[in-house]
């Protein structure tokens, strides 16, 4: 053990533990609105979509008949007739808009993510920063030189990450964990919608 230093794994905060602690900052920084509005219309498009596949409606076909062939009555035989009116090829192009509209409204709230994941590796940094500071002024009170603490390349693992992500410019193909937290924190906190 002699001159060798002694490191634990990566302390790397979850993004859930980022948002509770940067909340106001984040809030300040994103229009929650579009945000709580376009994730609820990706969550009922998506529902849509898996509705539709081909599978599925395969499965609903057999209840269908199953209870029609049970109960033979008018109401089964109009749930069951109603089933059998969509293709597979139907089901497909009802996903095929539904992903579309998706990517439209990913890319309309694509710019919403970089002030959110460029403050948030700000803020990361900065802390990262000050625990590294700490750090040093507590070695240099033992004449030692300070190493990486297991805290601060997590936080700066983060930072990287969702630096990353603002300055991507490819376009979304889903809302980032970050974002989603922040909404989750918003939704629990029954806050009033921010920033129209």
């Amino acid at each position: 053990m002699h001159g060798e230093r002694i490191t634990g794994p990566t302390l790397r905060p979850s993004l859930e533990a980022i948002v509770r602690r940067f909340e106001h900052q984040l809030r300040g920084v994103t229009n929650l609105a579009r945000l709580h509005a376009a994730n609820a219309e990706l969550t009922r498009l998506q529902k849509e979509c898996d509705e539709h596949s081909p599978v599925v409606f395969e499965e609903k076909i057999r209840a269908a008949a199953h209870e029609y062939a049970k109960e033979p009555n008018k109401e089964n035989l109009e749930q069951l007739r109603h089933m059998k009116s969509l293709s597979a090829s139907d089901h497909v192009l009802v996903q095929e808009y539904g992903r579309q509209k998706c990517q439209a409204i990913l890319a309309e709230i694509g710019p919403l993510r970089v002030p959110v994941c460029r403050k948030a590796a700000e803020l990361l940094q900065e802390t990262a920063e000050g625990v590294w500071k700490s750090d040093c002024a507590i070695y240099s009170g033992w004449s030692l030189t300070p190493f990486p603490s297991p805290l601060t390349n997590g936080l700066l693992s983060v930072n990287r990450e969702l630096a990353n992500v603002a300055k991507a410019e490819r376009a979304l193909d889903h809302i980032p964990e970050l974002l989603l937290a922040l909404l989750k924190l918003d939704a629990e906190a029954g806050a009033p919608v921010a920033n129209p």
